[in-house]
């Protein structure tokens, strides 16, 4: 979903090796930090766009916050 992402301002600015891809807790190591990062977005863009959990699930097909 990294247009749709892109299209809402949803995506975050992470030093390349040790907070994306290879650091203890890199989104693309630590499944812990990515289910934060996603939860969030979600809830700061349901939030900001004054969405229902409806109009979260017909942009992004998934909930979040129920990880």
């Amino acid at each position: 979903m990294r247009n749709q992402s892109e299209r809402y301002g949803l995506t975050v600015w992470l030093c390349h090796d040790s907070c994306h891809e290879n650091g203890t807790y890199a989104v693309h190591r630590d499944k812990s930090t990515r289910e934060r990062l996603q939860a969030w977005a979600q809830e700061k863009a349901m939030a900001y766009y004054h969405w229902s959990m409806e109009d979260w699930m017909d942009r992004f097909y998934k909930n979040y916050t129920e990880v």
